[in-house]
């Protein structure tokens, strides 16, 4: 009797302790998601690649530039339509693992941290940079 007792309290701490650590997770994608976008309002984020604006987060939501050169035809693979603006997007940090994700209704773009200001997108083999520090910004506040 004791011992079905101790398992059913070991259970259901276990069960409280991921319920906490869940909602702390959550907590903190969503502080960081309205730190950036409460940033972004008074200056802008722009990712760039080597032809030029890639991505543009500002007052109005983000802007998917995608490929500059040829604006009739984007072959990055991302989320995104080309020449968009989003006003409902997530971005989550994942310090962690030097993961910076955006996330839309047609999917996820995942980007590796490589530095400050630094981002490497596996999938399309791009170097981006950022127009501002963000990261280290937001995660000071």
């Amino acid at each position: 009797m004791v011992i079905i007792k101790t398992k059913k309290n070991i259970i259901w701490m276990i069960f409280l302790a991921f319920g906490l650590m869940t909602a702390c997770d959550a907590d903190n994608t969503s502080t960081f998601d309205d730190a950036f976008k409460s940033s972004v309002k008074e200056e802008l984020v722009i990712l760039t690649i080597d032809e030029g604006y890639f991505i543009k987060f500002d007052s109005s939501g983000l802007t998917y530039y995608g490929n500059t050169v040829d604006e009739s035809y984007d072959y990055y693979q991302t989320p995104f339509e080309h020449m968009e603006t989003y006003e409902d997007y997530t971005v989550t940090f994942d310090e962690d693992n030097d993961r910076f994700s955006i996330i839309v209704d047609n999917g996820s773009y995942d980007l590796e941290v490589f530095g400050t200001r630094v981002f490497y997108d596996e999938e399309n083999n791009l170097n981006l940079t950022s127009t501002r520090d963000f990261l280290n910004e937001i995660n000071t506040e």
